[in-house]
């Protein structure tokens, strides 16, 4: 089950911090039942082996994200599909490399590719209301894009106040609450009062200076060593 808020976001901070490690290791829990895991296991050392370009993430930190994504799935559905978990993996793929989408996919390409295309974002109109409402009308159509579209937020809010530019924090947070919470009461209805409260966590706390926050993680690393 997904935790309270504070733990959730120490998890995600530890993942920056320890470069993925952990992240790495928590792989090898989640996808080590079925042949459609190992699937999926193969296909984020593929994307782990190419060059990946994300601003603000290194490649391993990059791959802990969809790390996140896969365990927040499994937590909240009991059987998800495989393409849903793979999606999870290579929903935004097209956007921070040249990967040919060849080399991953190599079952359902073609639906696979159509969901890609409608979760990718134009990022010159990302905060403009008039695209932003056409563009989740259209991620409305995939059940499966609007479900990664969900989690794929979910798991960027908790880290949202490393942002130091307060305007696309705001901006960031505004569409979560106008377009994304609507996903949310489809398909994870469970979860809209957490995302309520997550997102009113995400306001008071403003920015989160990452510098402060790895030495008091490097601190409390050393405390328990010497426990």
């Amino acid at each position: 089950m997904i935790k309270e808020i504070h733990e959730e976001r120490t998890t995600r901070i530890n993942d920056l911090i320890d470069n993925g490690r952990a992240a790495s290791e928590r792989v090898e829990v989640i996808l080590n039942k079925t042949s459609e895991d190992l699937k999926l296991k193969n296909q984020l050392t593929t994307i782990k082996a190419a060059s990946i370009k994300h601003k603000g993430l290194t490649k391993n930190q990059y791959v802990s994200h969809l790390t996140r994504m896969i365990e927040i799935i499994k937590d909240l559905e009991n059987s998800p599909s495989f393409e849903l978990m793979q999606l999870a993996i290579i929903h935004n793929i097209k956007e921070v490399s040249k990967l040919p989408l060849s080399e991953i996919i190599t079952e359902n390409r073609e639906l696979q590719e159509m969901n890609i295309n409608l979760l990718a974002i134009n990022r010159e109109l990302q905060y403009k209301d008039k695209y932003l409402v056409e563009y989740y009308k259209d991620i409305s159509k995939s059940k499966n894009a609007a479900k990664i579209k969900c989690i794929d937020k979910l798991d960027n809010l908790f880290l949202i106040g490393l942002n130091k530019d307060s305007n696309i924090r705001e901006k960031y947070v505004y569409q979560i609450e106008k377009h994304v919470k609507p996903l949310f009461q489809i398909y994870y209805p469970e979860l809209k009062e957490y995302l309520s409260e997550l997102i009113q966590d995400a306001k008071l706390n403003g920015y989160m200076e990452y510098d402060a926050l790895r030495i008091k993680h490097a601190n409390k690393k050393r405390e328990l060593a010497n426990e």
